[in-house]
């Protein structure tokens, strides 16, 4: 658990980097209350006590510091040396493609975890893959079932549509 001082708090910019990955804006239910949302199906608040100072506990605190990361929710991997040697691996076994919409990577290189941390996946490459981040964030923290669906029709589009008219 940790405490910030209420200053530094972004409040409305973290509500719209809710939204954007796919959660909602709840109402408070109590004076103590700053922020209420629901984010990968659970609700979670922010709390102010009563020396104006905010809670942040468990997975709100990740959220807060993965928005002021400015990275998306549910993008975690390893960072440095750890995370280069993750993406050369992974190049290695799964080719220099997306494993969502299946175009180039090129520099545009996220991993994307197949079974989302929050609902009990890993870091291990088993349960990884890499993906643009327009694609990590498409399919986000949704079910496996969900993501693969996405992929499906990714690829199937790609495999009906022309080359010169597959240009993202």
């Amino acid at each position: 658990m940790t405490s910030s001082p209420a200053p530094t708090f972004k409040a409305r910019q973290f509500g719209q980097w809710i939204e954007a990955n796919g959660g909602f804006l709840r109402e408070p239910t109590s004076k103590w209350e700053v922020i209420r949302y629901e984010l990968a199906g659970e609700i979670h608040s922010i709390y102010r006590n009563s020396k104006g100072r905010l809670t942040l506990a468990g997975k709100t605190a990740d959220h807060y510091h993965t928005f002021r990361a400015g990275a998306a929710f549910g993008v975690v991997a390893p960072k440095g040396k750890s995370r280069e040697k993750l993406v050369v691996t992974l190049l290695g076994r799964d080719g220099d493609c997306c494993v969502i919409c299946g175009d180039f990577l090129g520099d545009d290189i996220t991993v994307e975890h197949w079974l989302a941390r929050d609902a009990g996946g890993s870091n291990d490459p088993r349960n990884l893959g890499l993906a643009h981040e327009r694609c990590n964030q498409r399919v986000g923290n949704l079910p496996i079932t969900e993501k693969l669906r996405i992929r499906d029709e990714c690829l199937a589009k790609r495999e009906t549509t022309p080359p010169w008219e597959n240009v993202s």
